[in-house]
C-alpha cells in the first residue's frame, strides 16, 4: 500500500469504491449537482446557491474539489483511460486531465449544453497582452465551439482570446471596437439599457451588463478567477423552445 497525496492509504478495493463515488462524473461541477434534489429547486434561486450549499456540508460529507480530481487521477493511474469505443464527440473536455481550477470545471461544465443548444453562454473576457494592451469581449461559447478547437483553453495552456469577430471586441489602446452577429445572437442597443444580446432561438434579451446581477429571463450571471485573466463574466441563457 502507497500514500497517497492527503496522507491516507490507497487499495485496490479503495480504488474500486472511488470509480463508484466520482467515476461517473466528469467534472466536481457534476459531481455537486448529484446531492441536489428535484426539490430544492422550489426554494433555491439558482443552481450556484445549491451548490454552495453542497460544498458547505448540508447534504453531509463531500469530498473538496482537490480530492475529487486525485481520486479521478488514481483511478486513471490503476485502470488506465476510460474507454473510447463510443466517444461523445459533443464534449471535448471530459476526456482530458482538467487543472486544478474553477475556470477548468467553468468550461467543460457548459461544453455539451452548448453544442447541443440547450444552454446558450456568452464569456465576457478581459486580458492583457505582453505589451500591457487591453483587450475585451464578449464571446459566443457555441460558436468557437464550432469553429476552433479549444482543448488548450480547457486545460488553461491557453487563454480564451477575444477576437474582432466576437459579438462586441474592444481594443484599448487602438481604440478599436467592433460588434458582430453570430449564428445564435443578435447583438442589439438600447437607448436606455445600452447593449443588448437577443437569443435568436427563443428571441429571449439576455442584458450582458457585468455589473448587475439579473441578465434577464432564464439567465444568470457568475464572475471567476482564473491565471491570466484579468476578468471574467459569464452569462449562461437556458434555451426555451419555439413552438
Amino acid at each position: 500500500m502507497e500514500l497517497d497525496e492527503f496522507g491516507t492509504y490507497e487499495t485496490s478495493d479503495q480504488v474500486d469504491c472511488d470509480i463508484i463515488t466520482v467515476g461517473p462524473f466528469s467534472n466536481y461541477y457534476h459531481y455537486l449537482d448529484s446531492f441536489i434534489h428535484p426539490t430544492d429547486s422550489t426554494f433555491l434561486p439558482d443552481l450556484k446557491t445549491g451548490r454552495m450549499m453542497v460544498q458547505l456540508g448540508y447534504r453531509g460529507d463531500i469530498l473538496s474539489r482537490e480530492e475529487f480530481y486525485a481520486k479521478k487521477r488514481k483511478i486513471k493511474e490503476t485502470y488506465g483511460p476510460p474507454p473510447s469505443a463510443f466517444p461523445d464527440t459533443r464534449s471535448i473536455s471530459v476526456n482530458l486531465d482538467l487543472p486544478l481550477y474553477q475556470l477548468a470545471d467553468e468550461f467543460s461544465y457548459r461544453e455539451k449544453p452548448n453544442r447541443m443548444k440547450k444552454m446558450l453562454t456568452i464569456f465576457f473576457v478581459r486580458i492583457k497582452t505582453r505589451s500591457g494592451n487591453k483587450l475585451t469581449s464578449f464571446i459566443d461559447y457555441a460558436e468557437r465551439l464550432k469553429h476552433e478547437d479549444l482543448r488548450d483553453v480547457f486545460i488553461l495552456k491557453k487563454r480564451l482570446w477575444p477576437k474582432s469577430t466576437d459579438l462586441m471586441y474592444h481594443n484599448w489602446s487602438k481604440n478599436i471596437k467592433l460588434i458582430n452577429h453570430t449564428e445564435n445572437i443578435q447583438v442589439m442597443y438600447d437607448s436606455c439599457d445600452g447593449l443588448l444580446f437577443k437569443c435568436k432561438e427563443d428571441q429571449c434579451i439576455i442584458d450582458p451588463d457585468i455589473n448587475k446581477n439579473n441578465p434577464g429571463r432564464f439567465s444568470n450571471i457568475s464572475r471567476v478567477s482564473a491565471p491570466g485573466y484579468d476578468q471574467i463574466v459569464i452569462f449562461d441563457h437556458i434555451m426555451r423552445r419555439k413552438f
